[in-house]
């Protein structure tokens, strides 16, 4: 009975773990008092089951290929604040509403290859303005020629903005 449950592949284990739970009904409403092996599939499909519906259904992280592609096209669409902001979310792993709010002051060029964000009241630290969550240092690799690009994009954009610009990206 238990190889029956388990014998096709191609039914998920939420259906087998019913098909086991039904099964053990029926036997006990036969008169069968135990079928000990139908009891462990059972159990340990019901346990496979549970484990499987907690994972969180997320979509899989970008790859660095594929934000690349996408700044890119930002790039040559003539979108230049769209392929910042990309660059700047995936550098800082910042979400959209952050980078939007960056103000001209709050970033600061260090050098050639690193940028300091200072990211002021966000979701996550309203309350605690010089916690290390409110400041993100990005260091570009210089190898990567997007990577330059785009910080040389960026230093032109805040050079542009005026002193109290309403925001960067």
């Amino acid at each position: 009975i238990s190889a029956f449950v388990l014998a096709n592949k191609n039914t998920s284990t939420s259906t087998k773990a019913s098909y086991a739970s039904s099964l053990g009904s029926i036997f006990r409403q036969l008169g069968e008092k135990e079928m000990p092996l139908l009891s462990i599939v059972s159990k340990g499909l019901q346990a496979a089951t549970n484990a499987s519906h907690v994972r969180p259904k997320q979509a899989p992280p970008l790859t660095r290929k594929l934000v690349d592609a996408l700044v890119v096209a930002a790039l040559l669409a003539e979108d230049k604040l769209l392929a910042i902001a990309m660059w700047l979310m995936w550098k800082a792993a910042a979400r959209h509403s952050d980078v939007r709010h960056l103000c001209k002051r709050n970033i600061n060029i260090v050098s050639e290859k690193e940028l300091l964000i200072e990211w002021g009241q966000l979701k996550t630290n309203r309350f605690k303005r010089w916690s290390p969550l409110s400041f993100t240092i990005i260091v570009i690799n210089p190898t990567s020629d997007l990577d330059v690009a785009m910080m040389r994009r960026l230093r032109v954009h805040l050079e542009a903005l005026p002193k109290q610009s309403a925001s960067v990206a």
